[in-house]
């Protein structure tokens, strides 16, 4: 009977690390790393990463990692950002101002979010698009 409880514990946390690392399929542009969704298409990443080349996310050298998906209608371009950064008005001014960009530029002018995130892509807060 032990092994069995041994063996339930053993499955169980596999699939529970695997789940949570789950960022989706995987696209490289140089040094950034793109993610994307099962809700998006990979024409619609290869999009927006050539996109964020073209606007010079990766011009540093550092390595970049990002994530595309979607809600709805609503695409939702992710990104690590450092902490507290979030709050920085000059971010959000920012962050707000990307999003319509991306949405007029890569999605014809669909709607777009800017989601900064921690490392595991959990949404601190949320930039809506605004043109400035």
């Amino acid at each position: 009977m032990r092994k069995y409880v041994i063996l339930f514990w053993l499955v169980i946390s596999i699939f529970l690390s695997s789940g949570c690392s789950d960022y989706g399929k995987k696209i490289q542009f140089g040094n950034l790393d793109l993610y994307y969704t099962s809700a998006v298409t990979k024409d619609e990443a290869d999009k927006l990463g050539n996109y964020l080349v073209q606007r010079g996310i990766n011009n540093n050298g550092a390595k970049k990692t990002v994530q595309l998906s979607k809600d709805g209608y609503t695409y939702q371009f992710r990104m690590v950002l450092k902490q507290d950064l979030e709050q920085d008005e000059d971010t959000k001014r920012q962050f707000e101002k990307q999003a319509y960009l991306i949405s007029q530029d890569v999605f014809n002018g669909e709607r777009v979010e800017v989601h900064a995130c921690d490392e595991d892509f959990k949404t601190i807060r949320v930039y809506l698009m605004k043109a400035y």
